[in-house]
């Protein structure tokens, strides 16, 4: 069930065995205990169970028109997720998801694998866009300006990259470039980068490097900046993630979730963040051997179980 577990700057062991399932040796417990999550650390403040989507419930491949074959084949994991959840909003959890996806992806998304559990919070195109129900707004730290300089740029570098191979998400604020398969990640980076310093804009986005994608979004954009603006600085929080787009939230979180085919920069991050000189916060970080749906069935098989004994 559990790859590595990190907390306060050293691995533990043992791992949970394969055959007790949802069985939580005291000692994790324990470690729940010291976290904000922890009934007499939370203070009132809210707890959020917040998820990543690419690389945690889907690939990046995956389209509208096939997740629901996607998720199908893995109806098992797909239930055990949805049960686990419904489970963490009894115990006073709330629940958002935070993706480089577009709004309207994220909402296929939760009518297929959410039909009956609504997110609180949907963060989408990389920070961009902050939704609740039906009202969608932009974070506070991006400008107008910045927003707009972005704008200016999508159709020539979608064009551009698209003409040698590239693939471009269908975003609306944000730009999503999927470099073609068999291309050499650095080099897919190198080339973005290269193509904002030719013409003078290096430094004025941000760029960030995802498991077979590049993001670019508007300066002060970024799902960390969104999730202040959503969910205020001081809420206890789970965050599942996979790549170095999550590393912001991650820092703020009590618990961070990693699957199995999270990125090893991202499992050697959160490692890192459980030191104790981490502006004195206590992070617990799992990192799972099972990956996408079920290693994060697994994982909240775990905090479910966990938690429900810290009510």
């Amino acid at each position: 069930m559990i790859e590595n577990s990190y907390f306060r700057g050293k691995r533990i062991e043992p791992s949970i065995p394969e055959d007790e399932l949802g069985q939580i040796p005291a000692a994790l417990q324990a470690l729940f205990h010291e976290t904000s999550l922890s009934p007499e650390n939370r203070d009132g403040k809210p707890a959020w169970l917040l998820f990543d989507v690419d690389g945690i419930f889907i690939e990046h491949k995956h389209t509208p028109e096939n997740i629901a074959a996607h998720f199908e084949e893995n109806k098992e994991a797909v239930l055990r997720i949805q049960a686990a959840i419904q489970k963490a909003l009894a115990q006073g959890f709330h629940f958002g998801l935070s993706t480089g996806r577009s709004v309207e992806f994220v909402r296929a998304l939760v009518k297929t694998l959410f039909p009956s559990i609504e997110p609180e919070v949907i963060i989408a195109e990389s920070g961009f866009s902050i939704v609740r129900g039906d009202a969608e707004t932009f974070p506070s730290t991006i400008t107008p300006t910045d927003a707009e300089a972005l704008l200016q740029i999508k159709p020539d570098i979608e064009t551009r990259f698209i003409e040698n191979g590239w693939r471009a998400y269908k975003l609306h604020h944000c730009i999503g470039l999927v470099w073609p398969e068999g291309h050499n990640p650095d080099t897919a980076l190198e080339q973005v980068e290269s193509y904002l310093q030719d013409r003078g804009m290096a430094g004025d986005f941000v760029v960030i490097k995802a498991p077979s994608s590049i993001d670019i979004f508007p300066k002060g954009g970024g799902k960390e900046a969104a999730l202040h603006d959503a969910i205020g600085t001081d809420a206890a929080m789970i965050y599942f993630g996979d790549s170095p787009g999550d590393h912001g939230s991650m820092k703020e979180a009590a618990i961070v979730v990693v699957p199995q085919n999270g990125q090893a920069r991202t499992k050697d991050f959160t490692a890192d963040i459980t030191r104790d000189d981490h502006d004195s916060k206590t992070i617990l970080a799992l990192h799972m051997k099972e990956p996408l749906l079920g290693g994060v069935a697994d994982s909240l098989d775990i905090i479910t179980n966990t938690t429900a004994g810290l009510q």
